[in-house]
């Protein structure tokens, strides 16, 4: 199964607003996703769904189209390689 988090794209569209004096609060409740789990979100917190409606509604507020919303997380191995 393949895992997924918030892709960077999308966090450094959300910094921008915050730079821009927009508070993450405010950006998570226009997106109707709880502060607390958009800080979550985007610190990698726990590995998300590639459909998860949270940040596709976090996408659409930023103008961003679904399918850059999210990048799989690559692990690496016990020797420090990637899996993909």
């Amino acid at each position: 199964m393949d895992r997924w988090r918030v892709s960077k794209r999308l966090k450094f569209e959300l910094l921008k607003r915050r730079l821009d004096g927009e508070r993450q609060y405010t950006l998570a409740a226009r997106a109707g996703v709880n502060h607390t789990t958009l800080s979550s979100l985007l610190h990698d917190t726990f590995p998300i769904d590639r459909q998860d409606a949270r940040v596709l509604r976090l996408g659409a507020l930023l103008g961003i189209p679904e399918d850059e919303c999210f990048e799989p997380i690559n692990e690496p191995n016990l020797f420090g390689e990637d899996k993909s």
